[in-house]
């Protein structure tokens, strides 16, 4: 899991495991002092934006800056009173913000979770884009809306830059019945944490080999994995998958793996 860079407390932080550490000078594995920061966090835009523009009135709602209680309102508030020209900010923007004032909308990175392993990955960009998008010309005046993506051809990105949810449902329950994924059928997650990676991966292995072997084959249930999860590491301990695929999911309850380090999710929903 990479870690977020704070250039205001020069610390590499994990969101996940509560990991921090001071900025390396040097490359841990290697050696190398060739070493910097990747990615645009809003930190990094933030100082681009003002070196670029040094007049422009900025503000930033982040985790950084939204730490205090009453922080989140007092940002939207002075937007709001247009005491800023542009706002930089998180995912936290793209919902229920009303501002009739707004002319243009930048979206950077805007299909990083078009690449998330999810079959959900297509529906949650529409979404996203949509509900950021939405964000400008809510007043009299036209608007525009930049996105800075890698994958403009993908039916997610073009259905979201017209509001097209229809043609967006349409290819999204194509892809979804070709792949054999909900709502044509039902999964069920079952997660194994450890604090040894090969420990869980172990387990997670000699779980899914039971399950192939004992699994009714008429059942039509598939096993798939195990693969890390996602969030592989959290909280200091190591988290392997495998997910039952099939309508008739119940069949599988009786052969569930017990006992401490699992979790079984059915159906998820995130």
């Amino acid at each position: 899991m990479a870690l977020v860079l704070h250039q205001g407390r020069d610390r590499c932080d994990c969101h996940y495991c509560g990991l921090s550490i001071t900025m390396p000078g040097a490359c841990p594995q290697c050696g190398s002092r060739a070493i910097r920061g990747l990615g645009l966090g809003t930190e990094r835009l933030e100082r681009e934006m003002h070196e670029r523009y040094p007049n422009l009135r900025l503000l930033r709602m982040d985790r950084d800056t939204t730490r205090s209680r009453d922080a989140y309102f007092e940002i939207y508030d002075r937007f709001r009173k247009h005491e800023a020209d542009c706002l930089i900010g998180t995912q936290m923007v793209a919902k229920g913000w009303d501002l009739g004032n707004v002319r243009l909308v930048g979206i950077v990175n805007a299909d990083t979770s078009l690449h998330f392993p999810d079959y959900r990955s297509g529906e949650n960009t529409f979404a996203l884009l949509t509900q950021v998008a939405g964000r400008a010309g809510r007043g009299d005046e036209p608007a525009r809306v930049v996105l800075q993506i890698y994958t403009p051809e993908h039916y997610a990105v073009r259905h979201a830059t017209t509001h097209d949810y229809l043609g967006f449902a349409h290819d999204e329950i194509r892809v979804r019945n070709t792949m054999h994924f909900p709502p044509f059928t039902r999964l069920c997650v079952c997660t194994f944490t450890h604090r040894s990676d090969a420990e869980a991966e172990a387990e997670a292995r000699r779980t899914a080999q039971h399950l192939s072997d004992t699994l009714d084959p008429g059942a039509g249930l598939d096993v798939l994995g195990p693969t890390p999860a996602f969030l592989h590491r959290l909280r200091g301990e190591y988290r392997w998958q495998l997910t039952i695929r099939g309508m008739a999911i119940e069949r599988a309850f009786p052969h569930l793996p017990r006992g401490r380090g699992w979790s079984i999710d059915v159906d998820p929903a995130q």
